[in-house]
C-alpha cells in the first residue's frame, strides 16, 4: 500500500514483476505523491493483472504532532501514539477490495 515505487525500484525493477498487483494510494498522501510514486510507475508494470485503488481524502500516515515531543523511544506503544488510525470506512473498503483481489488472483495462480 502506497509504495515508493519510482524512487526505490525504478522502471527496470518494476518491469520484472510478473504476478498480479494491487496498489492502494490516498489522494492526500504527502510522503509518497500519488502521481509520481504510484500512477506513473504503474505504467512500467508489464503484468496484465494490475489494479489501482485511490482513496479520496486518505493520507499515507496521520501523525499526531503533539505526541512527538513526548516520545522517548521507538517501540510499538510509542508508534501507536504517533500515528492516528485510518478512517473505519477506508479500512473496511481496503479490507473488502483486498479480499476480492486475493480471491480473484488465487484462482488465476496455481499454488504448487
Amino acid at each position: 500500500m502506497a509504495p515508493v515505487n519510482r524512487t526505490i525500484f525504478g522502471q527496470s525493477g518494476l518491469s520484472h514483476i510478473n504476478i498480479p498487483i494491487l496498489w492502494v494510494a490516498g489522494s492526500q498522501y504527502q510522503l509518497t505523491l500519488v502521481v509520481i510514486e504510484q500512477v506513473y510507475p504503474l505504467t512500467w508494470l508489464l503484468v496484465k493483472e494490475k489494479y489501482f485503488i485511490l482513496t479520496k481524502g486518505a493520507k499515507h500516515l496521520d501523525f499526531n504532532v503533539t505526541a512527538i515531543q513526548d516520545v522517548e523511544s521507538v517501540d510499538d506503544d510509542s508508534l501507536n501514539q504517533l500515528v492516528n488510525g485510518s478512517s473505519p470506512v477506508i479500512k473496511s473498503y481496503i479490507n473488502a477490495l483486498g479480499l476480492a483481489f486475493f480471491r480473484y488472483t488465487s484462482v488465476m495462480i496455481p499454488i504448487t
